[in-house]
């Protein structure tokens, strides 16, 4: 069973059983690797260099060259990742793997899969339309008595400028969804209040107007709460009896340890809770040098942070039972 406290004695014996005995076959599939990846860097310079010269020789203009450098950089990280591709395949199969069966031989890791779709889009979490949306570093399992689905995501929208077209990130980090051992009749949702943190009590009225993906919003008595969060909900009366006080406490509680630096988003829905946790890009190896200790004190944080979202809001303990 996972425990909160691993990292305290468990990170360094994980460094010499797991990393000690793999870091010299790592580091030397890296280096192989660094040569191709010094090639791509110097043609994509020069292709970003060029692109304006032929611009100007066949359109007289070099503005045009500006909307072509997104594609090129992508490209080049495309390829970059590509050539890097059994590097970070053997990396996750001998560091990472064994660390997450380490949290409990109830989990289950697969690299390469993505959280599907529909079951992001369950979560009513986001109100943007998605453009494109992928993601890996699948944990499947369970947690105490939880069962739990969380991997990485990226969702990202497309801009409507006419002229151009650009991906913005919605949301990239941690999603998990949860048994919340309970089935629910409506849906709640919880998001950062930033209305109400930057306009105060305009705020507080904007919300009241804008619903949040058709869900209206829901006043609770928490001020500490309220200051932090927003919620919305179809039935109020269930919303109320989800988010206890002691429910919110552990929501703020989750936030304040992070320094409210990863954003926090939570629903109930159906039987099941969903949280997205902008932490950014989870378990990737660092291309340009030797792994090193903190590297992997790193990853140990990651999954403590997936780990903990259990623990911290206190999903195992059954206080319902399913109707």
């Amino acid at each position: 069973m996972p425990n909160s406290n691993h990292s305290i004695t468990g990170k360094s014996s994980f460094y010499k059983k797991h990393v000690v005995p793999n870091i010299d076959e790592l580091e030397e599939l890296r280096k192989s690797l660094q040569p191709a990846r010094n090639v791509l860097l110097i043609l994509t310079i020069l292709v970003l260099l060029f692109v304006p010269i032929v611009a100007y020789s066949f359109f007289g203009k070099w503005l045009g060259s500006i909307y072509v450098y997104p594609f090129i950089i992508g490209c080049a990280f495309k390829l970059d990742k590509w050539i890097a591709e059994s590097y970070i395949t053997s990396f996750k199969d001998k560091i990472i793997r064994p660390l997450v069966h380490s949290f409990g031989h109830e989990l289950d890791y697969e690299p390469n899969e993505t959280i599907p779709l529909e079951i992001y889009k369950d979560s009513r979490l986001f109100e943007n339309s998605v453009s494109r949306y992928h993601g890996d570093d699948c944990i499947t399992g369970i947690i105490g008595k939880t069962k739990v689905l969380l991997g990485e995501v990226h969702h990202q929208q497309s801009s409507n400028n006419r002229k151009s077209s650009r991906l913005y990130t919605i949301f990239h980090g941690l999603f998990c969804i949860a048994d919340f051992n309970k089935h629910l009749n409506g849906a709640t949702v919880v998001v950062p209040d930033v209305n109400e943190r930057l306009l105060g009590g305009l705020g507080k009225s904007i919300q009241k107007i804008k619903k949040h993906n058709d869900l209206p919003l829901v006043t609770l008595e928490n001020q500490e709460f309220e200051k932090l969060f927003a919620v919305y909900s179809d039935d109020e009366n269930e919303a109320r009896y989800i988010l206890t006080p002691d429910m919110m406490e552990r929501i703020i509680s989750f936030s304040s340890k992070h320094n409210n630096q990863r954003k926090v988003r939570i629903s109930f829905f159906d039987q099941f809770v969903y949280i997205a946790i902008h932490s950014g890009a989870l378990f990737e190896p660092k291309l340009s040098r030797v792994i090193t200790k903190e590297d992997i004190d790193g990853h140990f944080d990651d999954m403590e942070l997936a780990i903990g979202i259990i623990e911290d809001l206190n999903l195992n303990l059954r206080i319902w039972t399913k109707d």
